[in-house]
């Protein structure tokens, strides 16, 4: 995940790096309350925060008390992702954020 975060960070990609990106991860976008995935729901993929930052939040909506944030070039979720076991927290975007989700 550190190699994807550094890739993403590259203010101008080469083409060559962008097509080995695009074959591990999915970029998104999301806006300012976004909820982008749910507590308890199967962990099949980690996320890295590629610009702005996530809400770690208890419970299954959005709405739910604050745990804690995911920072710009931090991730979440990498060893759930591997064991299988179910999402700890929901997450929301803080602001207008980029995230690459990253299956197996």
């Amino acid at each position: 995940l550190a190699l994807v975060v550094n890739i993403l960070q590259h203010p101008k990609l080469p083409l060559k790096a962008q097509k080995t990106l695009d074959e591990v991860c999915e970029i998104l976008w999301f806006m300012d309350g976004d909820l982008i995935a749910r507590q308890g729901d199967a962990c099949d993929a980690a996320i890295v925060v590629a610009a702005g930052r996530l809400c770690m939040r208890e419970g299954r909506t959005k709405k739910g008390d604050k745990k804690g944030m995911v920072l710009q070039g931090n991730w979440i979720w990498e060893e759930e992702m591997i064991s299988g076991e179910a999402r700890t927290c929901s997450l929301t975007a803080d602001g207008k954020c980029k995230i690459a989700i990253v299956t197996k």
